[in-house]
């Protein structure tokens, strides 16, 4: 099960920020940084609840507008 959850959240990820990110042809170093953030958190995660609380952290911190937009997806989402 968790696992599962770990593969669910990581396709959200892809598809609400990564591909976004390509067709916008932003800086690819951002968003390489974004997804290396996203996986240590997803794996450093014991359950997908605290992920969550730890990728919208992440997001909070961030000023790129992109982590603002993934942010608020996510708050909309749970």
């Amino acid at each position: 099960m968790k696992k599962l959850l770990i593969i669910l959240m990581t396709c959200l990820f892809i598809f609400t920020i990564a591909l976004p990110v390509t067709a916008a042809e932003t800086k690819n170093t951002s968003a390489k940084i974004a997804f290396i953030d996203v996986n240590k958190v997803l794996q450093e995660s014991k359950t997908g609840i605290e992920a969550l609380k730890t990728f919208n952290a992440f997001a909070m911190t961030k000023k790129d507008p992109l982590m603002a937009k993934a942010k608020e997806i996510n708050d909309l989402q749970t």
